[in-house]
């Protein structure tokens, strides 16, 4: 299961419904460009465009759409939350996503690819993923070495990401 792609993860219409809600989000959150921000707790106000990437964290989702993803990662795995990313020149310089452990927990990511005009891989330890739209990929966030490879971003290029994470339950 872990570093595995999987594919046609949503239909059309769950599409659409996850579209609506990250433009619900983009309409009522403050566009933020300033670094000291980058570690706000203001996550749900804010919306983080630096460094060739914006940030949507906390991104409300519902609950089927998370069940859904729950099914592919697993019943011994609960959903923590939904970030959604998009990497454009636009925001603010050249996207890049260095090689890199998180801080925080090894929570389990499901990289999901909403939408792309652009192959970008995702790289995990020493192997390269390529996605496609409607596809995503399990990986351990803290464990596992990840980024993606250095690619100059051309005008109107774009990567749009959602990142669904989970935290294995507790059997005791």
């Amino acid at each position: 299961m872990i570093n595995t792609v999987y594919s046609n993860i949503f239909s059309d219409n769950e599409i659409i419904l996850i579209n609506n809600i990250i433009n619900k989000e983009l309409g009522r959150r403050v566009i933020v460009e300033d670094e000291s921000f980058v570690n706000s707790t203001e996550h749900n106000y804010i919306i983080k465009s630096l460094n060739g990437r914006m940030m949507l964290e906390h991104l409300p989702m519902p609950l089927n759409i998370f069940e859904k993803v729950k099914n592919i990662v697993g019943s011994e795995y609960r959903g923590l939350g939904s970030v959604y990313t998009e990497y454009d020149p636009k925001h603010n310089g050249n996207p890049s996503l260095n090689m890199h452990y998180d801080r925080f927990n090894d929570n389990l990511c499901f990289d999901y690819q909403l939408d792309s005009s652009t192959v970008w891989p995702i790289k995990i330890e020493d192997k390269e993923f390529i996605l496609n739209n409607n596809e995503g990929i399990t990986f351990m966030t803290k464990s596992q070495y990840h980024g993606r490879p250095e690619k100059i971003f051309k005008d109107g290029e774009y990567v749009k990401m959602l990142f669904f994470f989970f935290e294995k339950v507790s059997n005791e």
